[in-house]
């Protein structure tokens, strides 16, 4: 995946942004109680619902359960490692 720009909704409680990848699609990412969840647009779109109601490509874990915020570096790193 190769990230075009990325867009913050929320700095922390949560963490969440807009990612649009360089194939048109988009990405919803919302780091909340510790757990990084990461949506993914069903096809080619600018509308951001499309991303939030995507299929979700990444669920997991991290932190404990009132970590909020997470860096967009962190994330950055984690969708072009896992993804």
């Amino acid at each position: 995946m190769i990230i075009k720009r990325k867009e913050l909704i929320h700095l922390g409680c949560p963490s969440a942004y807009y990612v649009y990848l360089d194939d048109g699609y988009l990405l919803y990412v919302r780091y909340r109680w510790g757990r990084l969840v990461i949506s993914k647009s069903r096809r080619w779109t600018v509308n951001r619902w499309d991303a939030v109601a995507g299929e979700e490509i990444y669920n997991k874990k991290i932190g404990d359960f009132l970590d909020s915020y997470m860096d967009f570096t962190d994330i950055e790193k984690i969708i072009l490692k896992e993804l």
